[in-house]
């Protein structure tokens, strides 16, 4: 899944009547395994991104402070405000001040104030199998006696 349609089904959440991530849920429910996986890759990279200590401060002040489970969920809440205002976050932390939920809700955490936590989780929970690549195993040789290490196998 490319950028643009990533934004395309978060953007389409945004508008249905139900809370986000319920939407989202069901937006990602209607795709194929794959592009689940996609959308996950995509939000991962999105996630990444904000990752920092600006965006973090301003978490902690939005929310009257922050964990690093809340800065997790705040993360995502950016990605639920929609392209626009997460442009708008992730080059400048500070323009959150003038989006009209923030001012709504400052030291409102717990009531969705782009603290979204079920968010994180929508594309585990949209129902469809994802089939990620397996990773080879790996096997240790047994020790040759007490006292050393396992070694890996060859």
């Amino acid at each position: 899944m490319d950028l643009d349609a990533f934004w395309y089904v978060v953007e389409s959440a945004r508008e249905d009547g139900k809370p986000f991530d319920e939407a989202l849920v069901d937006r990602l429910a209607e795709r194929s395994g794959t592009e689940i996986l996609g959308f996950q890759e995509r939000f991962d990279e999105l996630d990444s991104a904000v990752d920092r200590w600006d965006v973090w401060a301003a978490a902690y002040l939005i929310g009257g402070g922050c964990s690093d489970d809340s800065f997790m969920d705040f993360r995502a809440g950016l990605i639920a405000l929609g392209r626009d205002w997460y442009e708008k976050a992730a080059q400048s932390p500070d323009s959150l001040a003038g989006h009209p939920t923030v001012i709504k809700g400052v030291g409102s955490y717990g009531d969705g104030v782009v603290f979204h936590e079920d968010v994180v989780y929508a594309a585990s929970w949209s129902g469809a199998p994802v089939v990620r690549p397996r990773r080879p195993a790996v096997f240790f040789r047994p020790c040759d006696g007490p006292g050393e290490w396992p070694r890996w196998a060859e």
